[in-house]
């Protein structure tokens, strides 16, 4: 199978037909995972609430969990979760905000606000963003989901979608304001769904800005997929490269750590789960590890993907 998640994925990784080995659930003892999903959203359409996934992941012995939100920002909600779902004092619960349409965009207020509200991520435009309204709308096939995502879609959202650049082919001002204010209180800017020449030109100005905690979303994915060379440019940036379950393939996953000449600190990993029954979002990330040392990934390499990179990113 190349493409796990293809609408059989939940079975295919369910319990009983996919052997997740002890040497991963120890891995992810200590781990963050830094994109998840869960409900409430505007649909409710992930399988746990904040609290179930707090309280499973804390049971698992994972660190931490960023919790991801589409439409809103997900910080007040972080807040609650940490003071009423988590049991001991270890696990910490981050927050984020996406720069959808939902928030106003590219909306340097929204993002001082998240900010000074304990927000530890930035994502920059995901279902608003003009690539992906590109793939998904256009003329370039993406057969997951398509149909569901758009009609999903709120009537105000503009039709041409979210674009970073000007009419002088220049970084937005706001893309500009917004960097500083990330910069400014040591959080983490994300690419979200943009293309990828807009995903250059940010983290070249976020390198040259001083941001020090800068994530490419989403490598190994068809909307997102990045060339080897530009991994190796956003390797030199300081950018971290995320490798996430959501449509993980086998091929391009390991392309990463065979041939680009980086170095596992250069990469996260994270589950982006909450859609699939089966897998909640626990087994889902579980499922990303096990495939990553079936293929060969030293365990090694995954712990600092898995802790070492995550905690630089959420506490450092």
């Amino acid at each position: 199978m190349n493409f796990a998640l293809e609408p059989n994925q939940n079975e295919y990784f369910a319990e009983g037909n996919y052997e997740i080995t002890d040497e991963t659930w120890n891995l992810l003892k200590g781990a963050i995972d830094t994109h998840v999903h869960a409900n409430p959203t505007m649909d409710n359409g992930f399988v746990l609430d904040d609290f179930e996934l707090v309280q499973e992941y804390e049971a698992a012995g994972l660190d931490g969990v960023a919790i991801k939100c589409h439409e809103f920002g997900s910080f007040y909600r972080a807040q609650i979760a940490q003071k009423y779902a988590v049991k001991g004092d270890a696990f910490k619960v981050y927050g984020t905000i996406v720069l959808n349409e939902n928030v106003g965009g590219l909306n340097p207020c929204a993002v001082e606000s998240a900010l000074r509200a304990g927000a530890k991520t930035v994502f920059m435009p995901t279902f608003c963003a003009r690539h992906q309204h590109d793939i998904w709308a256009g003329d370039i096939c993406y057969p997951h989901y398509s149909e569901e995502m758009l009609s999903g879609a709120c009537e105000t959202y503009s039709a041409e979608g979210i674009y970073l650049f000007d009419e002088n082919d220049e970084l937005r001002p706001e893309v500009l304001e917004i960097l500083a204010l990330v910069r400014d209180y040591n959080a983490v800017i994300s690419s979200g769904h943009i293309s990828n020449r807009e995903g250059l030109a940010l983290f070249r100005k976020g390198h040259e800005m001083g941001c020090k905690k800068m994530v490419y979303q989403h490598i190994d994915w068809r909307t997102c997929e990045m060339s080897v060379a530009m991994q190796r440019e956003m390797a030199s940036l300081g950018v971290k490269m995320e490798k996430s379950f959501y449509e993980f393939d086998v091929d391009r996953s390991m392309k990463s750590f065979l041939y680009t000449g980086t170095k596992p600190s250069d990469y996260v990993m994270s589950s982006d789960q909450g859609m699939f029954p089966a897998l909640r979002a626990l087994r889902g990330f579980a499922c990303n590890v096990q495939e990553h040392l079936n293929h060969g990934v030293p365990a090694a390499d995954l712990r600092v993907m898995l802790q070492d990179v995550p905690h630089f990113l959420m506490e450092g």
